[in-house]
């Protein structure tokens, strides 16, 4: 893994995204008897499919949940952005909502054009969802009530 090679990144992030999935599908297993399991992690991490704008042969952990548990693995994608530009997908799903809403994915894929702009980041690491994305989600949870900052919790 410490040595340069031209897929060294792709196979550092499939390692990542099997040992993830290993550790999801352990927990649904172990805790089966309580019923269906939350999980949080990034959008990138979760989704049904390959991550968008990648041109690296992995899949998210998500993928390999998805195929191993089928229509029992639901996903859905969380966002957020207060002020965001007109013409992008954060701002047509802020004109839905005041305080937070959930989108079933199909509806939203229906309904939204093909052209929007992209969103911008509101802090650093935020990857903002895309048109792109919701073939990989069941469902957006959008969040319009939120400052737009990052806390530091810890």
């Amino acid at each position: 893994m410490a040595r340069p090679a031209p897929d060294r990144i792709a196979r550092l992030l499939a390692i990542r995204a099997e040992m993830m999935a290993d550790n999801l599908l352990a927990i649904t297993a172990r805790e089966r008897h309580r019923g269906p399991t939350l999980v949080f992690a990034h959008n990138v991490h979760l989704q049904h499919t390959r991550p968008t704008g990648s041109d690296e042969n992995w899949c998210s952990a998500g993928a390999l949940v998805a195929a191993a548990l089928g229509d029992r693995y639901l996903f859905l994608a969380a966002d957020a952005a207060p002020h965001s530009a007109p013409g992008t997908l954060h701002h047509l799903l802020a004109q839905a909502t005041t305080r937070r809403a959930l989108f079933p994915a199909p509806a939203l894929r229906a309904a939204l054009r093909h052209t929007l702009e992209p969103t911008e980041p509101l802090v650093r690491g935020h990857i903002p969802l895309t048109l792109a994305d919701l073939p990989g989600v069941d469902a957006v949870v959008f969040i319009a009530d939120t400052d737009g900052k990052q806390h530091r919790y810890w």
